[in-house]
């Protein structure tokens, strides 16, 4: 396969492709490391390349270089429609155990919870970019901002509750259910009752 052939599958996959895919389709990893030192590609960590004429998506990118990881907290607040922008850091979540090497640790701040309560409220949701990645929904973001209180600043908090309210999405039951489930009914209840 020729590099034009490999732009576009690239451009197929949002200019994106892994060293598996490649390989799959017939790129040997001798190819991509020479077309990554002519800068045809660009290698943006271990096993993932992208285009280098287009922006990164670097949620996307995260996503495949830790799949264990759920987008969370002020990087949920933006992907759910609760915040105008992402914050400066990623969020995201983890398994208790499971946390990434110290490296990833450093641009991004990471979470982690008990293994059983890890997949509670996860789904995807899509980039700016346009590819889908995995993030909890609304009400999971809320619960773990409450659970966060020390590491997220009250402002956040009170905007993100806010702007949940004023949504077409509201869902009190799950909401609740999840702040049961999360340890975090007793802090969310006043806020519930002034806004909800």
């Amino acid at each position: 396969m020729m590099i034009g052939e490999l732009l576009e599958l690239m451009k197929k996959n949002g200019g994106v492709v892994q060293t598996r895919e490649a390989v799959a389709a017939g790129v040997s990893r001798a190819s991509l490391s020479r077309y990554a030192a002519q800068g045809r590609l660009e290698r943006v960590c271990h096993g993932i390349y992208i285009n280098p004429s287009i922006l990164a998506d670097e949620a996307y990118i995260m996503s495949l270089q830790y799949p264990g990881a759920i987008f969370s907290h002020g990087s949920a607040l933006y992907l759910n429609g609760l915040a105008e922008r992402l914050p400066v850091v990623a969020c995201a979540t983890f398994a208790t155990g499971k946390l990434p090497a110290k490296a990833f640790r450093q641009q991004c701040r990471c979470f982690s919870i008990a293994a059983p309560l890890h997949g509670l409220g996860a789904g995807l949701r899509r980039t700016p970019f346009g590819h889908e990645v995995p993030c909890y929904n609304a009400e999971r973001t809320i619960c773990d901002l409450l659970r966060s209180r020390s590491r997220c600043d009250e402002e956040t908090v009170l905007a993100a509750l806010k702007n949940y309210a004023l949504s077409d999405s509201v869902d009190a039951p799950l909401l609740a259910d999840y702040a049961n489930q999360l340890g975090v009914m007793k802090k969310l209840k006043p806020y519930m009752e002034v806004l909800l």
